[in-house]
């Protein structure tokens, strides 16, 4: 049975908002009083049949539940002498994010400081109400307090808590390098068995001598097996992984082999198998010393590749549109090697590479326009991105360093990562993953007692601000790859730890 203690109180909530947005600076709403949040699912509509047993009786036939409306809240507070800052918002006009943070122990203007809390996405004000704005006090009481109500319209409301890190074991000799959740969010009925994204994980080695070997896990990372063959011969390792339906029931996982091979094309593998128990090969490009980098999937019908083509040399991007059986090129000889490739909607991609390689598209890879990154990383590889829209993009460096643009590129602001506690270094960022424009995930090493250790850290507030969770062992190589479930759950894959690869998952207590 749970303690008094374990329950909130509203003296326990703080109230912020954050006047431009996503990534923007946050502001404590000192002495403001929040109202009934109200987050409308959407209505339920039935449909009726005879019950054959008798007249008068009905049986329902089927049951649907219609799109979620806006959600509402208002949001009261003393008049001051000088604007608040809802007063700011309410004439601006603009969308803007309101926080309430719940802490116990914390300093309630600290926005990291919380034991749960969540975010009204972009919130427009509705209504403004003025209260006991002029009195005659005719009756000599004490003067009532000057109010204002601002009430609220958001588009939906997220839940986030305090989390914690776990290292599950692993059987895996070799460094991981790369996870990927395969599962599908599904209730109990026709379908299937209920799910959630991260029940099925895949992570994958890349073995420097052997067969690069790919495990799965069926209960969100706790136990591991190795798929039941191995997609490629000794000695081809590989670098990436991704997942794609193709159909009502059957997930395809994809996997590029990462090392240059003499006399041997870039290649792919992919499995319809739950445990991989077989694999097709498909030879990608025809340069003998050219390899995969990373794979991304939006759908079976955009399947994408980067490359290095030996030595560091320049890249390539190739797209498939037939879930992976056949590629062809669509971006060739990019300046330098390309590490990384994501898409942040169907049509709007980023591929990111070595001595700051940053390439765009807006038309699903057709076209890709070249990007000055920032000038300060010229020599820096750029290791991963994150595609928010055409505007807003996020790039993580080998230098430790996370950089963003609003622009499209025109202008770039590095946003300085906390160290974790204990750590005196971040010497790499290696992923990055937005769920949307308010919750990203990042992951890279951080230095603790001269040692490297994997981390993960996530920003509710759009990259603003920061929280970390470290691995409780040491790694060699710390965090290779990250795949970000929800709000509250995440995955790192890494190097090896106490001679067994690396899986880090941060996600709430039960």
């Amino acid at each position: 049975m749970a303690n008094v203690a374990d329950y909130l109180t509203g003296d326990l909530g703080s109230i912020f908002v954050q006047p431009d947005g996503p990534n923007g600076d946050v502001y404590w709403l000192g002495c403001h009083d929040l109202g009934d949040v109200a987050e409308p699912s959407g209505d339920v509509s039935r449909t009726f049949c005879p019950d054959p047993s008798g007249r008068g009786k009905w049986k329902i036939s089927t049951r649907a539940q219609g799109a979620a409306q806006e959600g509402t809240v208002d949001i009261s507070f003393p008049v001051g002498k000088t604007a608040d800052w809802l007063e700011i918002i309410g004439r601006r006009r603009c969308p803007t994010a309101v926080y309430v943070n719940s802490t116990e122990c914390g300093e309630r203007d600290v926005f990291n400081d919380f034991d749960r809390g969540f975010v009204l996405q972009n919130a427009l004000v509705t209504n403004k109400t003025r209260s006991s704005m002029a009195m005659r006090g005719s009756d000599g009481a004490a003067p009532t307090e000057a109010t204002r109500t601002f009430s609220f319209s958001f588009e939906r409301a997220e839940d986030y808590f305090s989390l914690v890190a776990t290292r599950y074991a692993h059987a895996s000799v070799v460094a991981l390098s790369a996870i990927t959740s395969a599962g599908r969010d599904r209730c109990l009925g026709a379908c299937g068995a209920p799910s959630e994204p991260c029940d099925l994980l895949w992570a994958v080695e890349d073995a420097a001598a052997g067969a690069a070997v790919v495990w799965y896990s069926t209960d969100a990372g706790a136990t591991w097996t190795a798929s039941g063959a191995d997609p490629f011969a000794v000695t081809e390792g590989i670098s990436s992984i991704t997942s794609f339906a193709i159909n009502a029931t059957t997930m395809r996982v994809l996997v590029p082999h990462s090392t240059t091979l003499a006399l041997t094309p870039a290649e792919i593998a992919y499995t319809d198998s739950a445990t991989g128990a077989a694999w097709t090969s498909v030879t990608v490009g025809a340069t003998d010393t050219e390899f995969i980098n990373d794979v991304f999937a939006w759908s079976q019908e955009a399947v994408y590749a980067c490359t290095d083509t030996g030595g560091g040399a320049a890249g390539n991007v190739y797209k498939s549109v037939d879930g992976g059986a056949t590629w062809t090129i669509v971006l060739a000889g990019a300046t330098d090697a390309l590490n990384a490739i994501t898409f942040g909607r169907k049509n709007l991609g980023l591929a990111v590479g070595d001595t700051n390689e940053i390439q765009f598209t807006e038309d699903g890879g057709d076209h890709w326009t070249s990007i000055a990154g920032p000038a300060a990383q010229a020599a820096v590889n750029c290791l991963d991105a994150a595609v928010l829209d055409a505007y807003r993009w996020f790039v993580t460096y080998d230098d430790g360093t996370l950089w963003y643009t609003q622009d499209g590129g025109t202008t770039w602001t590095q946003r300085a990562i906390p160290l974790p506690t204990g750590a005196t270094a971040i010497p790499t960022l290696t992923s990055i993953q937005a769920l949307d424009e308010y919750c990203i995930w990042i992951g890279g090493t951080a230095t603790v007692g001269g040692n490297p250790f994997a981390f993960l850290a996530r920003s509710v507030n759009g990259g603003k601000n920061w929280a970390s969770w470290l691995s409780p062992t040491t790694s060699v190589i710390g965090t290779a790859d990250l795949t970000a479930c929800t709000y509250n759950q995440a995955y790192a894959a890494g190097g090896l730890a106490a001679a067994t690869g690396l899986i880090l998952a941060v996600a709430e207590t039960s």
